[in-house]
């Protein structure tokens, strides 16, 4: 029935990445649809949707940090480039990031390294797991090897290299 429906629209638009949606088509589409347009419950949802999508596209224009809310939060990584670690300010760092394509910037991920921080080490992707291999953290070399699953964002160890490196190339 589609009053039953339209009582239901705003559960299923909370469940929605709206963010990830062109503004062109969240207007006229999302927006504008029948359910949705004269739905207190929904207004809410438009609200927050289109100030984000308006900030996505003013982002070049500003120099904050715009939060990614749920709403654009993608559910599974497909085509991402992450950092992991790396050498900043004079030290080794264990800060991740992920380049959002869409919105042309760096997104900060606060699932870091627990193991700490690691440079000139080697990344190497296998499906949605990141190997992190080798490298040095200020003091010592290593032969240690970790690995991030992108999907369930949790770190675990894996079996150590026989050597210590760092600087790895592949080929």
């Amino acid at each position: 029935m589609p009053a039953e429906r339209k009582g239901h629209v705003d559960d299923i638009m909370r469940c929605v990445r709206l963010g990830l949606l062109e503004t062109q088509y969240f207007m006229e589409k999302v927006k504008v649809h029948k359910y949705v347009e004269n739905n207190e419950s929904c207004k809410p949802i438009v609200i927050d949707t289109l100030r984000f999508l308006w900030d996505l596209e003013m982002i070049g224009q500003r120099r904050d940090v715009v939060e990614t809310p749920f709403l654009a939060t993608p559910r599974i990584p497909y085509s991402i480039l992450f950092t992991i670690g790396g050498w900043s300010g004079g030290s080794p760092t264990n800060l991740m990031e992920t380049y959002d394509t869409k919105a042309d910037r760096w997104i900060r991920i606060e699932e870091v390294d627990p193991a700490g921080p690691r440079a000139y080490h080697k990344l190497a992707v296998l499906g949605f797991d990141i190997y992190v291999i080798g490298g040095f953290d200020g003091n010592d070399y290593f032969n240690s090897c970790r690995c991030f699953n992108a999907v369930t964002k949790q770190w675990r160890d894996i079996a150590p290299m026989h050597s210590k490196r760092c600087a790895l190339s592949f080929t």
